[in-house]
């Protein structure tokens, strides 16, 4: 790691952290997300899967469970999310978005990419343009 990433990440940290102190969460709750912060990549991906995380911490799975429940609530929004289409649910689902923009990134975020809008459209019988 790069000293540039080292001190991004030291910042992120304490970024969240000072949210997590606002949040009236218990003792073991609170270290669970201050545990799963720690864990997040680069770009506030958390890559690994709660499972995975409760068995390399041994810590219970309900707790990672609500400590990640309680990480994804913090700014910014999509923090903790294991990849893009979910960091992308997450903001949308902030703003309270149930339309057509959370079933693409849940469902056709490569389509999306790749500009197929036609075949987004189709699949969700929408024109192209409210698929842009």
């Amino acid at each position: 790691m790069t000293s540039e990433v080292v001190e991004n990440a030291k910042a992120a940290a304490m970024f969240l952290s000072r949210q997590l102190d606002r949040l009236a969460l218990d003792g073991e709750t609170a270290r669970t997300v201050r545990f799963l912060a720690s864990c997040l990549d680069e770009d506030g991906y958390l890559r690994a899967s709660p499972e995975e995380l409760a068995q390399d911490a041994s810590i219970p799975l309900e707790t990672i469970r609500a400590g990640l429940a309680a990480l994804r609530t913090l700014e910014p929004a999509g923090v903790g999310a294991e990849n893009l289409s979910q960091c992308l649910e997450l903001q949308l689902l902030r703003i309270r978005e149930n339309g057509p923009a959370l079933t693409i990134v849940r469902s056709y975020l490569d389509l999306l990419a790749k500009r197929h809008y036609p075949s987004i459209a189709s699949k969700m019988n929408l024109s192209v343009d409210q698929v842009k």
